[in-house]
């Protein structure tokens, strides 16, 4: 009696539900990385035409003669390119004669100067507030409308908000509408420009994505520099084969085999898929600006562990666009991007 008792007084065990495991098809690459050769003499000629190139741009980015619309122009070009790596130094010098120059900045009523300034700074980590667009707002507080080039360089800076900034809030839903209504009129490349910002805008993209994609429309621009184009290109030639032989050698050590690896699928929580995906999207925002406001708050962390937390974010961004899983099913989302990184060399 007293053990019956017992047993019903023990709360039952939740039934344990066992959910798929999906098997993973084998990998799309087959052995084109493990397989892969280097030519050390491309390396030796790649690497000497490119110490000659750095030394052009260098005394570009530090040239006093150059205006201020100019300079940041070049800067955000060299970045854009994915070379900035090699000019460190002297980026960071000329941002803060930018960050010193604020005032000269606000009077400005260049939009596209003003936004793109902005935005670097605020990427480099300088604080930098949001009053600098109240000029380009109209007396209902509506931003007004100004050239299409002014109006892409706005809605990558909108892309830099944090929380609390409604001035960019305004600007991102303003300027998002106006370039998708005027995208299918404008001209190449400036059209390339706007349907690829709309697609991924600058700061969530993954930067050797976003450098591969930028020099095939660099390329097409009239303002082009040829120095930076060839640099861009060099370089982008020879990391692409130290990658894959890096990618070759982890290949050949760590091996394909993914079918073995399971993951366990969403719980029942009693909300639509449609509410949920809204729900991880403005969960997705607001962590973009916790990462924005980071940046350019004094803070205790280096600045490199900052940027490696973004680059992780943006890779995340990537890989589940537009609700692609693109980690299960690659051949969509992340096939193209990998021939264009790691394959497909530039000409």
């Amino acid at each position: 009696m007293a053990s019956a008792t017992l047993q019903n007084s023990v709360p039952n065990k939740p039934e344990l539900v066992f959910r798929p495991s999906p098997n993973f098809s084998p990998s799309i690459w087959g052995d084109l990385f493990t397989s892969v050769s280097i030519h050390h003499n491309d390396q030796i000629i790649h690497g000497e035409e490119i110490e000659e190139l750095k030394m052009r741009v260098r005394k570009m980015i530090v040239a006093t003669e150059t205006s201020m619309t100019e300079k940041l122009n070049l800067i955000d070009s060299v970045e854009r390119l994915g070379i900035s790596y090699h000019f460190e130094k002297e980026i960071e010098e000329q941002i803060q004669i930018f960050h010193n120059s604020y005032l000269e900045i606000m009077e400005s009523d260049d939009l596209h100067f003003v936004a793109l300034c902005f935005r670097l700074l605020r990427q480099h980590g300088c604080n930098i507030s949001t009053g600098i667009f109240e000029k380009f707002r109209g007396n209902g507080g509506k931003f007004k409308k100004f050239d299409d080039e002014g109006m892409l360089s706005l809605y990558e800076a909108a892309n830099v908000r944090t929380h609390g900034e409604d001035v960019l809030e305004e600007a991102l839903v303003f300027v998002k509408a106006h370039l998708e209504s005027v995208a299918p009129f404008l001209r190449s490349p400036l059209k390339e420009q706007v349907d690829h910002a709309l697609e991924q805008c600058l700061h969530r993209g993954v930067p050797r994505v976003e450098a591969r994609c930028y020099i095939s429309l660099y390329e097409k621009l009239e303002s082009r520099n040829d120095a930076l184009l060839k640099l861009a290109k060099l370089d982008f030639n020879l990391l692409q084969m130290l990658h894959r032989q890096e990618l070759g050698e982890l290949s050949r050590y760590v091996g394909y085999e993914r079918n073995q690896v399971g993951y366990e699928r969403n719980r029942d929580n009693g909300v639509s898929e449609g509410e949920a995906m809204e729900e991880l999207k403005k969960m997705g925002e607001d962590a973009w600006k916790d990462m924005n406001g980071e940046i350019w708050m004094e803070k205790a962390v280096s600045m490199e562990i900052l940027k490696r937390i973004v680059n992780l974010s943006r890779l995340i961004d990537v890989v589940y666009k537009n609700n692609e899983d693109g980690y299960t099913h690659p051949e969509k989302v992340l096939k193209p991007i990998i021939n264009a990184l790691l394959v497909d060399s530039l000409h």
